[in-house]
């Protein structure tokens, strides 16, 4: 298994893309549902609806996957992957469900492989024209894994067949097999991308008009750990990732089929007598808004004889039209060099990034704040969303449509404790944020009396925004997942 890094020891596979509006149940109590099957309708919570609930046997502790979303009109998707089979070697079976804008639920599951291998690595992208690609690691042998994806057409609601990227035999799987996976959609193509235990990245594309292109290196040096890609509307592919040499870089490929270009290099070490340094190898996101802006996220602790020692978050914009970075901005800093910004960037219909990321350590706590940027992100804003963020409680962003953006988190996140899951969405075109909201309560128990595991609580929260500008949520509470929806904000 790959190594779990601080953000996502807790979360759990759960992946949800959202393609479409949201036709709303009537609303009744929370019924108990059978395995594989759909529950009743629960009540209201305000603005938002529940929809059924769906069982999914078998999950019994979180797994280490962060969510994945994307929109189109008229369809939802939403996959996850089981426990692993009794003896199976470590490999489950990897599922999803599709939901219509007329449907009030989620339809019957679909089985998409029996050897998926790995809660963390599968993913669920869907792309501007409405095509929607999730791939996944396979084990197929004692020292066999298959890199695999399935299509689902934008005039489509099923998938395709099971098409095989890439193939690998590695002798020690856990210093050479895949550590992290990832997919971008764009106009043409999809984009394939895995980071390997000796540090090699590397892509292949697959174009919706013509089947798989050759594998393309990323780069040789990257910190394996995990990585991020982002997709521009002129058909680039940005890959961002730790690396040893350089700490943090990107590398472009210019359109579909075409080699990713030399790495280059965003943190650069200061040369400063007696300084060391600590760049988190997990904060490392992208994103591209409509315009072609593309905008990056990473963390570093410096410390010298001159410096008591700074841990920064920083946010560095390539404009449109451009292929050079400008300066990096400090969004937030503190002393703690442990401490995980844990950051998240989303680029809404408006132009405007997000980012969501926890701040300001204390003795018991942290500050959940967002970070809003202008068009050209060229300044940011910074608002509160939660000033009493436990240190062990989750969050996630989603932004899009309407210039709208959406955020969930944890409260309360422990061992024997109860945990409130909560939403908060804007309104007025992304202008205002609305009130927090509790979406569930649930609690986390030890295992087997041991005390070190959890079970139960708001696990692998999973939040989109809708073509229309609402929202739809969904989570794990004690091996059900539940799912809830918010119409889009009048004005």
């Amino acid at each position: 298994m790959p190594p779990l890094s601080a953000r996502g020891a807790r979360a759990v596979a759960i992946t949800l893309v959202l393609l479409g509006g949201i036709a709303l149940p009537a609303t009744t109590a929370l019924a108990a549902v059978a395995p594989g099957s759909v529950g009743a309708r629960p009540a209201n919570k305000g603005p938002w609806t529940e929809l059924p609930a769906i069982s999914a046997p078998g999950f019994v502790n979180p797994a280490n996957d962060r969510p994945l979303v994307a929109a189109r009109p008229g369809l939802s998707v939403l996959a996850w992957r089981d426990s692993d089979h009794a003896a199976s070697g470590g490999y489950g079976n990897l599922w999803s469900w599709i939901r219509t804008s007329r449907e009030g639920g989620w339809r019957s599951r679909t089985k998409l492989s029996t050897h998926a291998s790995e809660h963390a690595l599968f993913r669920l992208a869907a792309g501007p024209t409405g095509t929607i690609v999730i791939c996944w690691l396979d084990k197929t042998g004692a020292n066999t894994e298959e890199i695999k994806m399935r299509v689902m057409r934008r005039s489509s609601s099923h998938w395709s067949r099971a098409i095989e990227v890439a193939r690998f035999e590695p002798t020690h799987p856990l210093a050479e097999g895949v550590h992290d996976l990832r997919v971008s959609v764009g106009r043409s193509g999809a984009t394939v991308a895995w980071l390997l235990g000796n540090g090699g990245l590397q892509a292949r594309v697959f174009r919706l008009h013509g089947g798989l292109g050759p594998t393309e290196p990323i780069s040789a040096e990257a910190e394996a750990v995990e990585f991020h890609l982002a997709a521009t509307p002129t058909g680039e592919t940005i890959a961002a990732f730790g690396a040893w040499a350089t700490q943090y870089a990107v590398a472009a490929s210019p359109s579909p089929g075409l080699p990713f270009g030399s790495t280059r290099s965003l943190s650069s070490i200061p040369e400063v007598e007696g300084a060391t340094f600590f760049l988190p190898s997990y904060g490392n996101e992208i994103a591209a808004n409509r315009d072609g802006v593309v905008v990056a996220i990473w963390s570093i602790y410096l410390s010298s004889s001159a410096n008591p020692g700074t841990n920064m978050l920083y946010a560095d914009v390539r404009p449109a039209g451009s292929t050079e970075w400008l300066a990096p901005v400090v969004l937030s800093s503190n002393a703690d060099a442990n401490f995980d910004f844990e950051a998240q960037v989303q680029a809404d219909a408006a132009g405007r990034f997000r980012v969501l990321a926890a701040t300001d350590p204390g003795p018991t706590g942290r500050e959940l704040t967002v970070f809003t940027s202008d068009r050209g992100a060229t300044s940011w804003r910074p608002r509160v969303l939660e000033p009493a963020l436990g240190m062990n409680d989750a969050f996630r962003l989603a932004a899009g449509a309407g210039g709208e953006a959406a955020v969930i988190y944890e409260r309360g996140v422990g061992l024997n404790t109860t945990s409130r899951l909560y939403a908060r969405a804007t309104s007025h075109r992304g202008r205002r944020w609305g009130r927090p909201v509790l979406l569930d309560r649930a609690s986390y128990r030890s295992s087997a009396g041991t005390g070190s595991t959890t079970t139960g609580g708001n696990l692998g929260q999973a939040l989109t925004v809708t073509p229309g500008g609402g929202v739809l949520a969904a989570w794990i509470d004690d091996s059900t997942i539940r799912s809830a929806v918010k119409l889009p904000p009048r004005g």
